[in-house]
């Protein structure tokens, strides 16, 4: 049996990358490196498909893993990520993965909505195989249909667009399977700026926050829109959502 801290070494080297900050041009090879290449990985972002464009499809393959952080980066901006201790974590010896809790903070960049949430992971782990790349790495095979993402042709990894080397490492442990469950009800509501639509009229609700527009006028549009509904929520959906003009209609006008 593995030891155990053999076991968790690849588990924090991934874990190490995800908080890397995903700026770095060497963001998403770092993330590749912590993977297999033989046998091949595969991540999982459990949810509806039709919620996001990364969910509920299995991304198979050092391509489809890269293509997986690539969605991420290209959708998400995700910030103060964090993970319980080592203590806390599920470990099964037998079938060598780790299930384990984490936080962060998730703005859907277009319409600037975030949410903070608790999210799990659970994260298997093997041993390369091969000593180098290119014999096996494309996803043939790893795919059960048209919702499976990854190169497909058995050609091979493209190494210019995911940045690894071919060395393989035969023998060393890295994650070969990649499971996640989030709060994906709150991902399709910022993906469609209806989170505004959780908030009360008294302001906020805890963990729902509206990203600083930095300059972008459509997004202080967005902010304002948000302040506007937060305030008069209840309002509009009683009926009653201009409560003074109705009340000035009534007996004429100022003027």
């Amino acid at each position: 049996m593995t030891p155990r801290t053999t076991l968790l070494a690849p588990i924090h080297t991934l874990l190490s990358a995800l908080t890397s900050p995903p700026t770095s041009p060497t963001y998403i090879s770092t993330l590749l490196s912590t993977f297999t290449v033989d046998p091949l990985p595969t991540i999982h972002e459990h949810g509806l498909p039709q919620l996001a464009p990364f969910l509920g499809r299995s991304f198979t393959g050092t391509d489809g893993v890269a293509r997986y952080f690539e969605l991420l980066c290209e959708y998400l901006t995700i910030s103060g990520m964090t993970f319980e201790p080592e203590e806390a974590w599920l470990v099964d010896d037998a079938c060598m993965a780790v299930v384990l809790r984490g936080r962060g903070r998730f703005t859907w960049k277009a319409t600037g909505q975030g949410w903070d949430e608790t999210f799990i992971y659970r994260v298997a782990v093997a041993e390369e195989v091969s000593d180098t790349a290119g014999a096996s790495s494309g996803s043939s095979g790893g795919g059960s249909g048209s919702g499976d993402f990854g190169s497909g042709d058995g050609e091979g990894v493209d190494m210019a667009r995911t940045g690894i080397s071919r060395a393989g490492g035969k023998g060393v442990l890295k994650v070969v399977e990649y499971r996640v469950w989030a709060d994906t009800g709150a991902a399709y509501l910022a993906r469609y700026g209806r989170l505004v639509d959780l908030m009360g009229e008294r302001g906020g609700v805890e963990g729902i926050y509206f990203a600083d527009g930095g300059g972008d006028e459509q997004a202080e549009e967005r902010k304002m829109e948000g302040r506007e509904t937060r305030g008069s929520l209840s309002r509009k959906r009683s009926g009653h959502q201009d409560v003074l003009g109705s009340g000035l209609s009534v007996y004429g006008s100022c003027g």
